[in-house]
């Protein structure tokens, strides 16, 4: 068995939001299982498909809100 995951498998569920950059369209994966920091926050690292642009998103525990940098 891999210890290799597909994070595709392991989305709950999908969140939209554009670049910060670019204005583009942007799909944020959410993982069944994210990485969620000290304030509770859902933390994710990922890449712009159109810009290239490295981006930071977290999802605010309150309101499912997405916030990308």
């Amino acid at each position: 068995m891999s210890a290799r995951r597909d994070a595709k498998n392991d989305a709950a569920q999908t969140t939209a939001a554009s670049c910060p950059k670019c204005q583009s369209p942007v799909v944020l994966w959410r993982l069944s299982h994210p990485h969620v920091d000290s304030s509770g926050f859902e933390s994710y690292f990922f890449k712009c498909n159109e810009c290239g642009a490295w981006l930071v998103g977290i999802v605010d525990p309150y309101d499912e809100e997405l916030l990308v940098v």
